[in-house]
């Protein structure tokens, strides 16, 4: 079912925030799977989506937090609880700043 008001664009910073919370709870998945559930919460990606989904991960893979299993898929890493805490907190500032979906 299509959302019915606008699209919320998402930062990077907050697209690595979404993303790596997504895997953690999720388990491995691909990046369809991902770009889906990103739209799915209402957030709109600018531009190609699937390279925009793997450029934002980079940085979570170099860090551990996100390991890259196979092309396009990925699955959790070492997470800290404070870093874990930190994401939330940048996705629900995201959430509140944008409005609901």
């Amino acid at each position: 079912m299509e959302a019915t008001t606008p699209a919320r664009t998402v930062t990077h910073w907050e697209l690595r925030a979404l993303l790596t919370l997504h895997i953690h709870a999720a388990g491995p998945t691909t990046v369809a799977e991902l770009v889906t559930a990103v739209e799915r919460e209402g957030w709109r990606l600018r531009g190609r989506t699937s390279k925009v989904v793997s450029d934002a991960l980079r940085a979570e893979v170099s860090k551990g937090w996100v390991r890259r299993v196979a092309r396009g898929v990925y699955a959790p890493g070492r997470l800290p609880r404070s870093s874990k805490s930190r994401l939330r907190g940048r996705v629900r500032r995201a959430r509140d700043r944008l409005g609901p979906a």
